[in-house]
């Protein structure tokens, strides 16, 4: 996957990522936190956020300007001891609920700019409705253009839910795509 991803709303669509969708996950998680002064929100309706966390130390990746918004673990049965820099939702079911948990974290932080990294929306289709999911898409990208944030990426794997890519594609202005 392409790590110089430019400013904007940006959905990543890579045709291999099912492969390897933790590795390409924690690369562009890893690119976005070593940006100097960018503050980045991670949302993980894929993996929960242990995996990219415990990657990323060993990389040596500082991780002060990283919060992560797990909407698994908890479905997982697994919860860790609360964190300041980790917020853990009931489950990825409770779109509104993490919408309005990105919501807070981007109007409460007003300072420097900010990334904000989705691990597989495609997940959200598991447990959502279409018509759930692009509510809550289309909430996310009016808070996007509302905060003026600096920089999105929407994971998306194409070939499990191609109505899903197609509508982030075709159907949603202003998003640009990488395939």
């Amino acid at each position: 996957m392409e790590l110089a991803i430019p400013t904007g709303i940006n959905i990543a669509a890579p045709r291999k990522l099912a492969s390897n969708v933790l590795g390409a996950t924690t690369n562009l998680i890893e690119h976005h936190v070593r940006l100097p002064g960018t503050r980045n929100i991670v949302v993980c309706f894929d993996i929960p956020f242990i995996f990219f966390e415990k990657i990323l130390e060993k990389r040596n990746v500082p991780m002060d300007d990283l919060i992560f918004v797990d909407a698994v673990t908890r479905v997982s049965g697994d919860i860790p001891i609360g964190r300041e820099n980790v917020r853990m939702m009931n489950g990825p079911f409770f779109l509104p609920e993490i919408y309005a948990e990105i919501a807070l974290i981007l109007r409460e932080d007003s300072g420097g700019d900010k990334c904000v990294i989705i691990d597989n929306l495609t997940n959200t289709i598991t447990f959502n409705s279409m018509d759930s999911v692009k509510k809550f898409l289309k909430n996310l990208i009016e808070l996007f253009l509302e905060v003026k944030l600096k920089r999105a990426v929407l994971i998306i794997e194409r070939e499990r839910n191609p109505m899903l890519f197609n509508y982030m594609k075709n159907d949603i202005e202003g998003v640009n795509v990488f395939e």
